[in-house]
């Protein structure tokens, strides 16, 4: 005789991508600074596209707060590097990791020539 076992099925809706911009897991050094304050410190990228990062930093930081963050990258065979002005949309201090925490950070002042920079490093992603 056949033992009657319950069988779950899990189905999830779709996930819907919010953002604009697709974004590409990218683990780069960043610097950031509180633009009120000029002292900087070190943390990391998650990921990037054109529109913003999420970064990894040694501090929780609020939403809404606006910081300058400088990224640096290789998109050759040369090291370039960023800087521009973002915005905290999200916090998840829930994501600690290390002593770090992760945040969402949308560009809101960014130079044309280094949306082309970041540009052309996201172009060596889209042909993976």
């Amino acid at each position: 005789m056949m033992e009657e076992r319950e069988i779950n099925f899990h189905f999830e809706a779709p996930h819907f991508e919010r953002r604009r911009c697709p974004r590409f897991t990218a683990a780069l050094p960043v610097e950031y600074c509180r633009i009120s304050n000029p002292k900087s410190g070190p943390g990391h990228s998650i990921n990037i596209g054109e529109g913003g990062l999420m970064v990894s930093l040694p501090e929780q930081i609020e939403v809404g707060k606006r910081l300058r963050v400088k990224l640096f990258f290789s998109s050759g065979p040369d090291l370039d590097s960023i800087e521009a002005a973002v915005r905290v949309v999200w916090s998840n201090v829930d994501a600690v990791k290390e002593g770090y925490y992760r945040h969402g950070l949308n560009f809101f002042d960014i130079s044309r020539a280094d949306i082309k920079i970041v540009k052309r490093f996201l172009n060596l992603f889209a042909d993976l």
